[in-house]
């Protein structure tokens, strides 16, 4: 449920939004939460090594330090623009795996539909 004071911090959402909110939120980090922790893999097995390498610092810490596994979008796009050339990433495996992260993101805007649905179902079930 919703805490007295989050109602107060987002006074202008009645207590069904928000409650819809935090259960899109729940199904968004549940569902980018293990691409998050699983290393991206490249077309190279040497350019995977360095993925793996540096994926604790690169990809998993920031996100844990700034919040980045409750926002998938973003989290997505720094780790997608990020310069894995400088790491040692070749340019071939820098393009698949910026292609790969993309459409990632695609399929997280596609299933956002699906979430406020259910979140919505589970609400009315609620009353």
């Amino acid at each position: 449920d919703i805490t007295p004071s989050e109602r107060a911090a987002h006074a202008a959402l009645s207590p069904r939004t928000l409650r819809i909110c935090h259960r899109l939120l729940g199904s968004l980090i549940s569902d980018f939460t293990p691409t998050l922790f699983t290393v991206g893999a490249a077309h190279h097995m040497a350019c995977t090594d360095v993925l793996a390498e540096i994926w604790m610092p690169a990809v998993i810490g920031p996100a844990l330090e700034d919040g980045g596994v409750g926002r998938p979008l973003e989290t997505l796009a720094r780790v997608a623009t990020r310069d894995w050339g400088k790491d040692g990433v070749c340019g071939e495996c820098v393009l698949r795996i910026r292609e790969e992260w993309e459409e990632e993101a695609r399929e997280i805007w596609g299933r956002v539909g699906t979430w406020v649905e259910e979140a919505e179902k589970a609400e009315n079930e609620r009353s």
